[in-house]
């Protein structure tokens, strides 16, 4: 476990251009497999979707779980540290063309009293915080367009667009409003944020955090600016899509998985959110990238 004063971010005060897109993919193993050892000239982020990566960059060994993302900077000696079973999978993508300055989580809570951290572009270098649906739906995009173009500006740029949403996640998961933990409102984030494919309610979060049901509807949409069940329908949607783009389960299960017990109010939900009904919503993400070594 790594402590959270220790914990290390890469930091960059301001983006003017896209950086360079490399590559990107998803590893499928279909045996028990362990990461070849490598040294590259660009950053790597690696994003679980199932199973468990076993690695170690430089000295440091890290057990990457589903939903949990590291990134490996350039020239880091990396390799496989215990054998992955079969099944693992992980979205990768390679860029490049932009420089970050290393820090760690005291140095980082130190800049977010000025007014100028909110626009940082901060990533994490490991972290099993920040919500990884939103940015899973953006490597399929990511990977879609890939695949049907080979236009390095539009990559450049795109790729761009998911650092930001990374920084963005960082930033409301570890620095909320630029203070560490000061929003009042963040452990209720945080835990519908986990609790949010379960059957709760606001009276249910209501008692959970022992607050009159009204004070707290009002509470936090004065803080977070959406309500608490806007919060909820907004992470199982996340999720939904997620799991349309990398599964091949049915919508029943679907909708039960993320929290809806009627497949006909959550195909509702989902067209309303969306624009899309679920089935059109996963026809659009067809194209992968898969490499099995």
């Amino acid at each position: 476990m790594i402590r959270e004063a220790m914990r290390m971010f890469y930091v960059k005060t301001n983006v003017d251009q896209p950086v360079h897109f490399e590559s990107v993919g998803i590893f499928l193993s279909d045996d028990r497999w362990r990461h070849d050892r490598r040294i590259i000239d660009s950053y790597e982020i690696i994003a679980v979707y199932s199973g468990v990566l076993s690695i170690k960059v430089n000295s440091t060994c890290y057990e990457v779980h589903p939903n949990e993302l590291l990134i490996i900077p350039p020239f880091a000696c990396h390799e496989g540290v215990r054998y992955s079973d079969k099944g693992l999978k992980f979205f990768w993508c390679h860029f490049s063309g932009i420089t970050f300055e290393k820090m760690n989580r005291d140095t980082v809570e130190k800049l977010s009293s000025t007014d100028a951290f909110k626009e940082m572009l901060l990533l994490p270098e490991y972290t099993s915080k920040i919500s990884m649906n939103r940015v899973n739906i953006l490597f399929n995009q990511l990977l879609d367009i890939y695949q049907e173009t080979k236009y390095g500006r539009y990559l450049n740029y795109f790729m761009t667009s998911i650092l930001m949403e990374i920084s963005y996640q960082t930033h409301l998961s570890y620095f909320p409003n630029g203070k560490t933990n000061a929003n009042s409102t963040q452990p209720i984030r945080d835990w519908v944020r986990i609790h949010a494919f379960e059957s709760i309610s606001v009276e249910s979060i209501a008692e959970q955090f022992r607050y009159n049901k009204s004070y707290l509807s009002r509470m936090f949409k004065e803080n977070e600016g959406i309500s608490i069940k806007e919060l909820i329908t907004k992470y199982r949607i996340e999720y939904a899509k997620s799991l349309l783009v990398n599964s091949d389960k049915d919508i029943p299960s679907i909708a039960y998985e993320v929290g809806y017990e009627d497949p006909k109010y959550f195909m509702r939900v989902f067209k309303k959110a969306e624009q899309v009904t679920p089935t059109i919503y996963r026809k659009t993400f067809a194209q992968k990238h898969f490499n099995k070594k």
